[in-house]
């Protein structure tokens, strides 16, 4: 595995050249559930957040330590629990366009 210093000589050395080079996202792996009316219970006490049904806003999950834009995750959307232990909701088709089965 090549470390930071190589990969910043190996940029230097071969930016020195006039063609552009291709870059490559490092792959990032993730932990993610899809919330359901029937897993919302088992969805929020993954993630050590709460379970909520509302009359107005449905059931849903409320994410803790997230933005207040993004703390609640709502039937059909994907709770994701990062690496660094930071969770989110993703809208279903941003999630499946984004991730794939490991």
């Amino acid at each position: 595995m090549a470390t930071r210093k190589n990969a910043v000589e190996a940029i230097t050395a071969a930016s020195a050249t006039v063609a552009p080079m291709k870059f490559m996202k490092r792959p990032n792996y993730v932990q993610a559930m899809l919330v359901t009316k029937e897993n919302a219970v088992e969805v929020a006490a993954w993630i050590e957040g709460r379970a909520v049904t509302d009359a107005v806003m449905g059931d849903y999950v409320v994410i803790p330590h997230a933005p207040a834009a993004q703390n609640r995750a709502k039937v059909g959307e994907y709770v994701v629990l990062y690496p660094n232990g930071n969770a989110a909701r993703a809208s279903a088709d941003a999630f499946e366009e984004t991730y794939i089965p490991a």
